[in-house]
């Protein structure tokens, strides 16, 4: 990796300044870093504004180390190997792909965003995929697969670093297909800047992370920088116009390369059709056909809940548009598997039906717990908690909404991390009524017992909030913690 090349490819994206130190002919062969910690000598050090420490305030850190020369964002007097751009996020992610050899380019990528869906939407993608005999890789809030073996992140999308290290391993494996979550902090924080995305989904948005876009107007900017490379003509683009802000996106990019699905829209391209006095979910799961540009595809899976309807259709209509033909995608859809954590059930012996579900959002509570009404039950419980030093306006919310929908409620613990959990469960509760049948048990292994011992055959357990996570994070400390386990 030549200095030139650095140099040119900043310039194409139009965040260099300046640079200083440094002759164009100059050969590199350290490693990229963003953490002072971790550089030596002849490695290049990008210096990051985080939310908690800024990286420009570590440079005469670095230059002790020898560094072969440091990126930053502010202009600097010494004479030091330098090079001064615009954005220092979006050199970090120029410089991997650069350092990795593009490693986006050398498959075909799929981004899946949105409030909900992602992680569903995403793995029934790649698992359809390695179905139809295809290496395959898959990242999000699981961690990552390459084809069958698995790993573990610390971010639904990681660090742009981090990220095409992984994407690099993939190419190294024959990978064909990539299927990948991209939360809304990796596109503001542009941790996939510079990645070749070739198919860019998006499910809906609703209330969530508040605490990091402040605005909903922000939290959709931030969604909508994933079709980027739909408007530049590079990438296709698959769009729910059932949701508000669905539309309005469709609005911007309907010259280009995008298309749309819906369950009522009858000039969509992917339109969602049920059979005549059948509900297209029900207490044996999902049954609808997806009228396509080239046909019929018949979906019949085991999936339950309306909202697995969406996922399963967007899934049906990205193959639809990879070319895969109908036959091909009814035969691995049909058998696709609960995502774990995902409306996952959890067997017991006492006639009671027990579901592990991710849900932590008023929308995905909502959703959840309609699906919980539309299979067969006597009374719905549900257990939730909130997540400490996340939005706060949503807590209420979500008790509001558990209210409304179930014949008990206990509140617990979630993940307090550094927020007070007392002070968690006032914001729950706030404004809320006594007479309701809800108990608060803070201690999360005792809720879950206390609300299955309040559970009789016949009736719906619902468990919200930790989904697949194997831990509960308290005061920065990950005790291991699973709730289908505990159930």
């Amino acid at each position: 990796m030549k200095l030139k090349e650095i140099l040119n490819l900043f310039q194409e994206h139009k965040i260099l300044v300046n640079y200083q130190g440094l002759e164009e002919n100059w050969e590199f062969k350290g490693k990229i870093c963003t953490d002072s910690r971790e550089v030596q000598a002849g490695d290049i050090f990008v210096c990051i504004k985080g939310l908690h420490s800024d990286g420009h305030n570590f440079i005469d850190e670095v230059k002790k180390k020898n560094a072969a020369f440091i990126v930053g964002e502010i202009p600097i007097d010494e004479a030091l190997p330098y090079i001064q751009v615009t954005e220092s996020r979006k050199a970090a992610a120029l410089l991997a792909k650069l350092y990795y050899h593009n490693p986006s380019a050398e498959f075909r990528l799929i981004g899946i965003t949105g409030t909900n869906g992602k992680t569903t939407t995403s793995m029934l993608l790649y698992r359809a995929l390695m179905e139809l005999g295809y290496c395959c890789g898959w990242i999000g809030t699981l961690g990552y697969y390459i084809n069958d073996e698995h790993y573990s992140t610390h971010h639904t999308t990681p660090d742009i670093l981090e990220l095409n290290q992984i994407l690099s391993r993939m190419v190294e494996k024959g990978v064909k297909y990539v299927s990948m979550e991209v939360s809304s902090h990796a596109l503001a924080l542009d941790r996939v800047y510079g990645l070749e995305f070739d198919y860019c989904l998006f499910t809906n948005l609703s209330r969530e992370h508040l605490d990091f876009h402040q605005t909903m107007e922000e939290y959709g900017s931030a969604k909508k920088k994933l079709f980027e490379p739909t408007i530049q003509h590079k990438a296709v683009g698959l769009i729910n116009i059932d949701d508000n802000f669905g539309r309005k996106l469709f609005e911007e990019l309907k010259s280009v390369n995008a298309y749309v699905y819906s369950i009522g829209t009858s000039d969509a391209d992917f339109i969602i059709r049920t059979e005549h006095n059948h509900l297209p979910y029900s207490t044996t799961g999902n049954r609808f056909s997806l009228q396509t540009p080239e046909g019929i595809i018949n979906i019949r899976s085991s999936l339950l809940g309306s909202f697995n309807m969406n996922n399963l259709a967007m899934c049906a209509a990205t193959l639809n548009l990879m070319g895969f033909e109908a036959r091909q995608i009814e035969q691995c859809l049909n058998i696709a598997k609960p995502v774990k954590g995902r409306f996952e059930p959890v067997p017991n012996d006492r006639g009671i039906k027990v579901f592990v579900d991710y849900a932590h959002t008023p929308d995905a509570m909502e959703n959840v717990l309609q699906a919980c009404q539309d299979l067969e039950h006597k009374r719905i419980l549900c257990l939730f908690g909130a997540g400490g030093d996340r939005d706060k306006g949503k807590r209420s919310l979500m008790l509001q909404i558990a209210l409304h929908y179930a014949n008990a409620v206990i509140i617990t613990d979630d993940n307090p991390r550094f927020e007070d959990p007392d002070a968690i469960i006032r914001d729950i509760v706030a404004g809320t009524e006594l007479w309701f049948p809800w108990w608060i048990i803070r201690n999360r292994k005792e809720a879950i017992h206390s609300i299955l011992r309040l559970a009789q055959a016949g009736d719906i357990v619902l468990l919200c909030g930790k989904g697949h996570e194997n831990y509960q994070e308290i005061e920065g400390v990950r005790y291991p913690f699973d709730d289908a386990e505990i159930a």
